[in-house]
């Protein structure tokens, strides 16, 4: 910025002196677009300059960049520069400082970047760790309710399942088993042969049926009646049994197995009715036997027993007939003792089930003194 000096017909200190206007003093410009401080024009001759105060020098720019320099003062010859009348100040501009040259503002934008990459991090564990518990507490839920679902399906599994078991036992004589006579010209085939019979009554309280597939009858005893009087003859019929045992009595115990094919239908009740007794059948006294019946199905088995049978034997004068006992003809008074003693033997078995005929025995037994 230029400044105009008022005209005057001498100048003192080397100023222009003659002939009109001084020169225009060179403007000083501070590299870097900033402009030099304002200079204060020299008062008229014949008035008083205030100098400049020593105590209050002209300040130069707070910092530069490092490429540019400051320009060179007056120089030592030259007379200072003085200020306004009215003793204002100089205006300075000063150059603003360079992008990350404040050391301690770059710590503290790095301070402020880690507590928020912190502050971030630890929000992401928090929210990680919120949602794997959800998670967790979903699966337990999920699981228990798997388990839930699993126990209600065996409930109802088991459920469906047959409960079978026996509900009554009973022995008995009865007609309507098949055989065959042998004769002198022959086989001769017969029906309504009587014999024993063990009725056994199943219930099934469940909703599904129970399919019987195998017994096994096993004998604990065996044998004939003690006779009275003299008897004997040829083995001239055979019955169809369901177990036909040996003529021959084998050695106790002895089992036999027969596959069947039986259903008690759901919460149904059903008799099955099984025969056994000696195959071969003559002039004998009546047989009697001890056995159980196992009985296989769905996967388990159930016991019946044990059970007395006797049946009707060859003798005409020593049968059961209806609900009591034919005894005739005894020439051996010691077998009414003998029979008295294994029926009461028989008849106190553990949980024993015992015959009709076997009952009525006892009874025909007792009406005789023995």
């Amino acid at each position: 910025m230029s400044h105009s000096l008022g005209s005057a017909g001498g100048s003192e200190n080397g100023n222009p002196a003659h002939g009109g206007s001084g020169a225009q003093a060179p403007s000083s410009a501070v590299p870097g677009g900033h402009s030099a401080p304002t200079q204060t024009p020299l008062p008229p001759p014949g008035t008083s300059a205030t100098p400049p105060s020593a105590t209050s020098p002209t300040p130069t720019p707070a910092s530069a960049p490092a490429s540019a320099s400051t320009p060179p003062g007056p120089s030592a010859g030259s007379p200072a520069t003085p200020t306004g009348g009215s003793g204002t100040q100089p205006t300075t501009t000063s150059t603003p400082p360079a992008p990350g040259g404040d050391a301690e503002s770059r710590w503290s934008h790095k301070a402020n970047i880690i507590g928020l990459l912190t502050l971030v991090a630890a929000v992401v564990g928090i929210g990680i760790t919120v949602y794997y518990s959800n998670d967790s507490s979903e699966s337990g839920r999920s699981q228990a309710k798997s388990g839930d679902v699993q126990a209600s399906t065996g409930a109802s599994e088991a459920a469906r399942q047959p409960r079978l078991k026996v509900s009554r036992v009973a022995a008995y004589i009865k007609a309507g088993i098949e055989g065959k006579e042998e004769t002198s010209e022959g086989e001769e085939p017969l029906s309504s042969l009587r014999g024993p019979h063990i009725d056994i009554t199943f219930e099934n309280r469940a909703p599904g049926p129970s399919l019987i597939t195998k017994a096994t009858l096993r004998l604990r005893e065996a044998g004939s009646l003690p006779s009275c009087h003299q008897i004997g003859g040829d083995l001239a019929i055979s019955m169809n049994y369901d177990f036909p045992l040996p003529a021959d009595l084998p050695k106790m115990p002895y089992e036999q197995t027969k596959d069947i094919s039986f259903t008690v239908e759901d919460n149904k009740i059903d008799r099955l009715t099984l025969t056994v007794g000696p195959k071969n059948h003559g002039w004998t006294n009546p047989w009697y036997g001890v056995a159980d019946i196992v009985f296989e199905h769905d996967g388990t088995k159930t016991t019946v027993g044990p059970i007395v049978v006797v049946d009707a034997g060859g003798d005409a004068d020593f049968y059961p007939e209806d609900d009591t006992w034919v005894i005739n003809n005894i020439s051996r008074p010691a077998c009414l003792d003998e029979n008295a003693a294994l029926v009461n033997r028989l008849m106190a078995i553990p949980g024993v089930t015992v015959s009709k005929e076997v009952k009525s025995l006892r009874e025909k037994l007792t009406s005789m003194g023995h």
